[in-house]
């Protein structure tokens, strides 16, 4: 049986549009650690302690336990405007073509984080039915 933490940490590297490189270097860790937990290899703590540290708007309480938002509310709010919110200004700034161009890569962030809460919908719909 999948371990639904590793299931929810796949959701969130997903979510961030990263491959296991680059999610690996962000934390201190190896591609070949990732794709191990990925693989559903027990996470140590230490690693999901410094996941939460290094992406503070990524909600414990949801990695941990499947409750809640993936994204923190108060910390999204954080995000937007250090992340999607500066995707505007900064499009805003560039020639035409290439404000559609970063208008497209934030669309495609929303679309994954769409895609990330309809499997976590589904998955629970699917456990709700086995209970």
């Amino acid at each position: 049986m999948k371990n639904i933490v590793n299931q929810r940490l796949k959701m969130f590297i997903e979510y961030l549009g990263i491959n296991n490189v680059q999610f690996g270097n962000s934390i201190g860790e190896t591609k070949q650690s990732v794709g191990n937990w990925l693989n559903d290899i027990k996470i140590p703590v230490t690693c999901l302690s410094e996941i939460v540290r290094v992406y503070p708007t990524l909600n414990a309480r949801w990695l941990l336990t499947g409750e809640g938002q993936m994204i923190e509310g108060e910390k999204m709010n954080g995000y937007a405007e250090n992340g999607s919110l500066r995707l505007v200004e900064e499009a805003f700034a560039l020639p035409y073509k290439q404000q559609l161009e970063m208008m497209q890569k934030m669309l495609d962030m929303q679309e994954k984080y769409v895609k990330a809460v309809e499997r976590e919908n589904e998955e629970l719909r699917i456990k709700q039915n086995q209970d």
